[in-house]
């Protein structure tokens, strides 16, 4: 029962490394979809007569 105690401790071991690699990987995952999501800053172009060009 022992060494079946030990195999168990090793098995969740290596699920809990497993587990933590995916989980940075998906995190990185959500920060480039979040990334994707937010429009691109705009900048106001002026024809140089003061005023904005194509509004």
């Amino acid at each position: 029962m022992l060494s079946s105690n030990k195999e168990l401790a090793y098995n969740l071991m290596l699920l809990e490394k497993r587990i933590e690699k995916h989980d940075g990987e998906i995190k990185a995952m959500f920060s480039a979809i979040r990334q994707l999501m937010t429009p691109p800053e705009t900048k106001k172009v002026t024809t140089g007569f003061g005023r904005e060009k194509g509004g």
